[in-house]
């Protein structure tokens, strides 16, 4: 979760999310992120479905593959 939540109450997002993404993440300015770290009144999270995830270093660049479960529900 800290890939949405640290950007809106710490206003940056977390190192490891660089480190993912490597070549791909992309620069924004200072000023965007003091624009989306805001107060809140509320926030909402919801979860609809489940996923088991691999390395899988040929996804770039996230290096995330689905592992299938049928047997899973």
């Amino acid at each position: 979760n800290g890939q949405y939540l640290d950007p809106v109450f710490l206003g940056r997002y977390p190192e490891e999310m660089r480190e993912i993404f490597g070549a791909a993440w992309p620069e924004w300015p200072a000023a965007d992120h003091e624009l989306i770290k805001q107060k809140l009144d509320f926030i909402g999270l919801n979860y609809y479905t489940r996923s088991v995830t691999r390395d899988a270093p040929e996804a770039w660049p996230v290096r995330a593959g689905r592992v299938i479960q049928p047997q899973a529900t």
